[in-house]
């Protein structure tokens, strides 16, 4: 039998696993060799350890989302509006809010003349979201 082949027999007849008998072929030093077992033991062992998926420990306890229509218009139209700092659009807009529970809302309406007032409604996290709000932008009370 030529050396080739008996390192390939060796490696099959010493390893358990054919796929480390091919790694172990004639072309590979020992160190290779040996640094290929070694990877390839550790993979099957994570493998058996963690199982083909995992699944988070918090999983089915994490607060859902739910989309709630929500409307804001302005007097006068076209005041730039932000819910939770994140730009949706200019008035009137009308969307749908993905809100988690417990979680409080604040919705911006910035002026669009210089005659206007920057508008804010702060709703908690436990008062549900309106379907509409309306800002009167000359009034100085949005604070």
């Amino acid at each position: 039998m030529e050396p080739g082949r008996t390192l390939l027999a060796q490696a099959t007849r010493s390893s358990q696993n054919p796929a480390i008998a091919i790694l172990c072929s004639k072309t590979k030093p020992p160190s290779v060799k040996r640094k290929a077992q070694a990877c390839l033991s550790l993979s099957f062992a994570l493998v058996l350890v963690m199982g083909c998926t995992t699944t988070p420990r918090h999983a089915g306890k994490l607060p859902t989302s739910s989309p709630v229509p929500l409307e804001v218009l302005s007097d006068p139209p076209g005041a730039r509006v932000e819910i939770n700092n994140q730009y949706v659009g200019e008035t009137p807009y009308k969307g749908l809010y993905l809100r988690t529970p417990n979680q409080s809302v604040t919705i911006r309406a910035f002026p669009s003349h210089l005659d206007e007032q920057l508008q804010v409604k702060k709703i908690a996290a436990d008062e549900p979201l309106p379907a509409r709000v309306h800002f009167d932008m000359h009034c100085p009370c949005g604070f």
